[in-house]
């Protein structure tokens, strides 16, 4: 049908059969139902259009003949020019069309048996693909799905769906959003692999800026299959569960009052479960992509585990960077707790004696004697394991702990932007009772809500969905 007999024909008796039946009974009950009549009919309708609009794409000569070029160039031939495939489109219709379909080009002209190939044995469809359709469903459909999936379990995300005139089911929902999230993972480990060789370009987001690093570690339960055969009377095989750590980097920049400027330089997230050279090695590529190793001011801030700074001082060497334009700050509020850790721990001092030397402590501490309170608590500490193991926190780390001039020059003294990215990236969506997670969609869904969560979402679908 073509777009103008489509738009003739348009849904316009349902539509005055909704006005009708509101103008004769005028209520809210029937203002709701006509709201949601109308909504629902011109969902259908875009629907329509939208195959419409398909349909005259993939009749497009000329189109088609760039696709096709174009995808030969990548190694693929020709398979069939009318190949029978569904899309699913945002409003749940399901289209059948005819289209091309190619194959990777046979390596020394062996045909290839019958079966499934893995990836090099993978046909695709190219003005499908050009059009950003996958996994039989339209570029809308895959964007809102893995979006709600994302926000939601999969079951309320379904349902939020259908509440808003999108027919999916459950299945359907929970396959597309992860293969969404696999495709983001092979683009940045495409990115990696750039970045590795020496060919990702640097970026400029935060060149010339005071930019803030922080990293911290969150916590997400992963399962693995257990291996051999099940036993008898058993309905599925068990599992492994084991807790994992997600590493997360956070980067933002702040202005001269050491304030964010969250509208015009948006952060930046990205986190992995690979371990600590994997982290490492995305931080850095995050740190090159981003503009950091151009910015004005680089300011590292973490607590006081030795993952941290061990990696903060391999990448300063690795990259470049200069010392003048460097500082590493450890989280006044951590060194705070772990003062009253020591304090707790000695013996010999009343409740109140504690708390008082806290308060003195605290304020000691922003006025930069940190080698002062070290050694006092030391010679109060000695005999006594307890509070020696717990001064141990500070070894080390003296001149990350100069608050004063910190303070000075206005940079910030705590980690609760890579806190709060932890609860909001992690604990808000992958970690929950009862919530286990196979490790590959655990990190899908930890970088796409990265990408969620800095307000990056539509433009990273946009780059996902490019051929």
């Amino acid at each position: 049908m073509c777009l103008a007999n489509l738009f003739a024909s348009a849904c316009l008796p349902e539509l005055e059969k909704c006005a009708a039946s509101f103008v004769q009974q005028k209520s809210s009950a029937s203002f709701f139902t006509l709201e949601l009549e109308v909504h629902k009919h011109l969902q259908a309708f875009g629907d329509q259009i939208v195959e419409a609009c398909l349909r005259e794409a993939l009749g497009d000569a000329e189109f088609i003949a760039q696709c096709i070029q174009e995808y030969r160039a990548k190694g693929y031939r020709m398979q069939t020019r009318n190949k029978q495939t569904t899309v699913q489109l945002y409003g749940g219709r399901i289209a059948t069309v005819p289209t091309v379909y190619m194959l990777p080009a046979r390596k020394n002209a062996k045909r290839k048996g019958r079966g499934r190939h893995g990836r090099l044995g993978k046909g695709i469809y190219p003005v499908l693909k050009k059009l950003g359709i996958a996994h039989h469903a339209s570029p809308a459909l895959q964007h809102e799905t893995t979006l709600s999936a994302l926000n939601n379990p999969f079951a309320e995300a379904t349902e939020s769906l259908s509440r808003h005139g999108v027919a999916i089911s459950e299945k359907r929902v929970r396959t597309l959003s992860e293969r969404v999230g696999q495709r983001a993972l092979e683009a940045r480990a495409t990115e990696l692999e750039q970045f590795q060789a020496g060919l990702l370009p640097p970026g400029e987001a935060f060149a010339g800026q005071r930019v803030v690093i922080a990293m911290d570690g969150g916590r997400i339960c992963t399962r693995r299959p257990k291996k051999g055969r099940m036993k008898s009377g058993q309905k599925r095989q068990g599992f492994h569960a084991e807790w994992r750590e997600p590493k997360l980097l956070t980067l933002y920049a702040i202005d001269e009052k050491g304030q964010k400027r969250k509208r015009d330089i948006r952060p930046y997230y990205d986190g992995t479960h690979g371990g600590r050279e994997r982290f490492k090695l995305l931080l850095k590529m995050s740190l090159h992509k981003m503009g950091v190793v151009k910015a004005e001011h680089a300011i590292f801030i973490g607590d006081g585990a030795p993952w941290v700074w061990n990696i903060v001082e391999e990448i300063i060497k690795e990259l470049g960077l200069k010392p003048e334009a460097v500082t590493q700050i450890l989280d006044y509020y951590h060194v705070c707790e772990n003062f009253w850790k020591v304090l707790d721990a000695l013996s010999g001092l009343t409740l109140k004696q504690k708390r008082r030397r806290y308060k003195k402590a605290k304020t000691q501490l922003l006025q930069g004697q940190i080698e002062i309170l070290i050694e006092r608590l030391g010679q109060r500490a000695k005999g006594q394991a307890d509070a020696l193991h717990a001064l141990r926190y500070f070894h080390g780390h003296e001149a990350r702990c100069r608050y004063d001039i910190f303070l000075r020059q206005n940079l910030p003294l705590g980690s609760g932007a890579v806190e709060s990215a932890i609860r909001r990236v992690v604990n808000l969506r992958l970690k929950g009772a009862g919530m286990f997670w196979l490790e590959h969609n655990a990190e899908a869904f930890l970088h796409l809500r990265c990408q969620l969560k800095t307000g990056r979402w539509d433009h990273f679908f946009q780059c996902l969905i490019s051929p």
